[in-house]
């Protein structure tokens, strides 16, 4: 197999689309099986000026802490805190770095 075939490979695609399938059903599991628990939301992170609010569905929701929004909100995917702050960082730099070219 030539490593150009590798996206146009249909057992390639087939075994990712399964793949794919299957981490969508355990996430949806994992969801609802969190709530027939009953369990109570988690409380809202901050971190480095902006708010980390949990969502049902595992992913994230991250806003500013204060207007004006240098930074727009956004929401991050079903993911651990720790991917959710470097999301934070990267966006900050990349905000910096678009400061610095406009002046």
């Amino acid at each position: 197999m030539q490593p150009s075939d590798l996206g146009t490979n249909p057992k390639r695609t087939a075994l990712l689309k399964q793949t794919a399938l299957l981490k969508q059903t355990a996430l949806l599991k994992q969801t609802a099986l969190l709530k027939q628990a009953g369990l109570p939301k988690q409380k809202p992170l901050r971190y480095r000026g902006f708010v980390l609010l949990a969502q049902d569905d595992l992913s994230w929701l991250v806003r500013p802490e204060r207007s004006p929004m240098s930074v727009l909100p956004f929401r991050a995917p079903a993911c651990s805190i720790a991917d959710v702050q470097a999301l934070v960082d990267w966006r900050l730099a990349k905000h910096g770095a678009n400061q610095l070219l406009s002046a």
